[in-house]
């Protein structure tokens, strides 16, 4: 359907009915803003236009609004297009604050396009404070960045979900972390291990003939830990290197 008054102006592209203005006269200042701001309240749900949003978009509420049934109506006192004429800063538009001229007057800034530019640099901005998030995340041992905070890993209990934390480390180092752990425990097991046994072999033999101590060392020393003294010693290994052996 198009609409008689699209065939009779067919130059008109703004979206909704053509415009209104409104010339006031006649009384003070103060009558005549009283006068524009009555019938802008009477003629509100004419020129207000629908309000629309997108709930998925994470916008704080913001929207647009759509103009395609509205009448955009324009206000002025006659003294102000007498003194600056009628394209000067003088229309006050229905919905809007302040003075323009009367093509800004007509336009619609808070319409859908206006609306996708902010939305975009919301969008801009969320995924920059997004990629600096990650650089905090990065792997403390490779420096690898992560795509996303939460990831879905595989474990020992199945499928777990891992938050990854400043100072972390990715999967795979964190694996190399873990068996590196591991083989220094071993590691360290089978030196405590070794340190019991050489403890246990140097405690049925005599004690040292100088210092009376352990035949086998100093305790936790390198030798104790690491060699097993035979029935033939007769001193620790610190008094036969201190102490001349007599011939």
């Amino acid at each position: 359907m198009v609409h008689w008054w699209r065939r009779t102006w067919p130059g008109h592209t703004r979206a909704g009915y053509p415009p209104v203005a409104l010339v006031v006269t006649d009384a003070g200042p103060v009558a005549l803003a009283s006068r524009q701001e009555a019938v802008a309240d009477l003629s509100a749900e004419v020129w207000r236009g629908s309000w629309w949003t997108v709930r998925l978009h994470d916008n704080d509420g913001d929207g647009w609004r759509e103009y395609d049934d509205a009448v955009p109506v324009v206000a002025t006192p006659l003294e102000l297009p007498a003194e600056h004429g009628p394209l000067g800063p003088v229309w006050w538009r229905y919905g809007r604050p302040g003075r323009h001229s009367l093509t800004d007057a007509l336009d619609n800034p808070d319409n859908h396009a206006a609306y996708d530019q902010r939305q975009g640099a919301r969008e801009r901005r969320a995924r920059q404070d997004h990629r600096d998030l990650m650089r905090t995340l990065a792997c403390a041992d490779c420096g690898q960045v992560p795509k996303e905070e939460r990831t879905w890993e595989y474990g020992l209990h199945g499928r777990e979900q891992r938050i990854r934390r400043p100072g972390g480390r990715c999967w795979p180092c964190r694996e190399q972390h873990q068996q590196q752990r591991e083989q220094e425990q071993e590691r360290e097991t089978k030196a405590q291990a070794r340190l019991e046994a050489s403890r246990e072999v140097n405690a049925a033999l005599r004690p040292c003939w100088t210092c009376r101590g352990s035949i086998g060392g100093k305790a936790g020393s390198k030798p104790e830990l690491t060699e097993e003294a035979g029935p033939d010693r007769l001193e620790c290994p610190q008094c036969e290197r201190d102490v001349p052996r007599r011939t």
